[in-house]
C-alpha cells in the first residue's frame, strides 16, 4: 500500500517549532503499519527532519518555500493567506504532480497545503486541522481597526478558494465543529478525525492542593485569547467552590458554556476518585493509533470512490 502524505511543514514534537498540525502528521506517520509505504513531501522550516523519520518513510522531499515577505505582499491581491503563497510555487506543484503519478493516491495535511489538491490529477484527501477561511473569521474579532476589516475580508476570500477545492477530494477537519461549519459553508460533506493523546501511568506523590493542568501553544492567537477567559472569568468561579486549587498553565479554548464547565472540573476535584472507580486510566481514551487508523481509512475512501469516478471520465487508471 502505498501513500504520497504532503504536509505543510516539518512532522515533529518539538515543543518549540512544533504546533498542533506537525504533531498529527508526526504521529500518523509513526504508528502507520509496516505494509504502507510512505513518501513524504513537506516544506522546510525550522525543523529538520529527524532521522526516524526518515527511517519510516521510503523517501523524503523537503521544498523550499518563498520569502516570507514576498508571500505577505502576494496575499493582498490573492484568495490565500501567507501560508498558503509561501509554499505554492511551481516547484511544490510539479513536485507533488510527479510524485502522485507513482503513489496513485495522497493525504494532503494542513490548511497551507490544500492548493496541491489541484494538481493532483487522482484520489486525495485534504486534512484541512482548520478549516482557515473559519479560522481567519474567528480571528477577526480579537483584532482593532484594519486588521478587523482585512481579516473579515480574507475569511470572505479563502472561503471562495474553498470553494475551487475539486469534489473528488475528501474534505477532513479535527474538530466536530469544524466539519459542521466547514460543510454548511461549503455545501459537501466534511468528515472529522479528533486527535489522540499520549498516555502515562506513573505513580506521583500526592499533592495537597488539587491542580487543574491545561497544555497548548502561546502562538495560537486563540488560545491566548482563552487565556484571558480562563484567568477573568472561568478561574474566580472555580476558586468560590474549591479554594486550594491551582490552574497551571491555562492555554486551551473554553466551552460556550462557562458554568457548565466549572462544574465539571470542580466535580473532578472533588470526587473521590477511588469509589467513584476513576482511580488508574479512566475512562477509555483515544489514542494515536486510532487517529492514524482514521486518516488510513479516508485514504482508502478516497482511492475507491474517487477512482470510480475517473475511470468513468477516462481519466484515471
Amino acid at each position: 500500500m502505498r501513500l504520497l502524505y504532503v504536509t505543510e511543514s516539518v512532522p515533529t514534537w518539538n515543543p518549540e517549532h512544533g504546533d498542533g498540525s506537525s504533531i498529527i502528521s508526526w504521529e500518523v506517520i509513526r504508528i502507520l503499519h509496516a505494509e504502507v509505504s510512505v513518501t513524504l513531501l513537506t516544506f522546510g522550516g525550522p525543523v529538520d527532519v529527524t532521522d526516524e523519520l526518515r527511517q519510516r518513510c521510503e523517501a523524503v522531499h523537503v521544498l523550499p518555500t518563498r520569502r516570507h515577505l514576498l508571500a505577505v505582499i502576494l496575499s493582498v491581491l490573492s484568495l490565500y493567506d501567507v501560508g498558503t503563497l509561501e509554499r505554492s510555487t511551481r516547484a511544490a506543484a510539479a513536485t507533488a504532480a510527479q510524485l502522485f503519478s507513482q503513489s496513485k493516491v495522497s493525504l494532503v495535511h494542513g490548511p497551507h497545503a490544500m492548493f496541491l489538491a489541484r494538481h493532483l490529477q487522482g484520489p486525495v484527501a485534504l486534512e484541512t486541522v482548520d478549516p482557515w477561511s473559519v479560522r481567519v473569521g474567528m480571528e477577526s474579532v480579537m483584532t482593532r481597526g484594519w486588521r478587523t476589516w482585512y481579516r473579515a475580508v480574507k475569511s470572505r476570500l479563502l472561503l471562495v478558494a474553498e470553494r475551487r477545492i475539486p469534489p473528488r477530494a475528501r474534505l477532513l477537519s479535527v474538530a466536530p465543529q469544524d466539519a459542521a461549519q466547514w460543510a454548511e459553508r461549503l455545501d459537501r460533506e466534511v468528515c472529522s478525525i479528533p486527535n489522540g493523546v499520549v498516555a502515562h501511568t506513573r505513580t506521583v506523590q500526592q499533592r495537597e492542593r488539587p491542580v487543574v493542568c491545561f497544555i497548548g501553544s502561546l502562538n495560537y492567537g486563540l488560545n491566548i485569547s482563552s487565556v484571558e477567559i480562563l484567568i477573568q472569568r472561568f478561574a474566580p468561579m472555580v476558586w468560590r467552590e474549591v479554594p486550594e486549587a491551582k490552574l497551571a498553565h491555562p492555554l486551551l479554548t473554553v466551552e460556550g458554556d462557562i458554568k457548565r464547565f466549572v462544574a465539571e472540573v470542580v466535580n473532578r476535584l472533588t470526587v473521590d476518585r477511588r469509589a467513584a472507580g476513576l482511580e488508574g486510566n479512566g475512562a477509555p481514551l483515544r489514542r494515536w493509533g486510532d487517529v492514524a487508523q482514521d486518516h488510513l481509512r479516508e485514504r482508502n475512501y478516497a482511492l475507491h470512490e474517487t477512482s470510480g469516478k475517473l475511470q468513468q471520465e477516462g481519466r484515471y487508471a
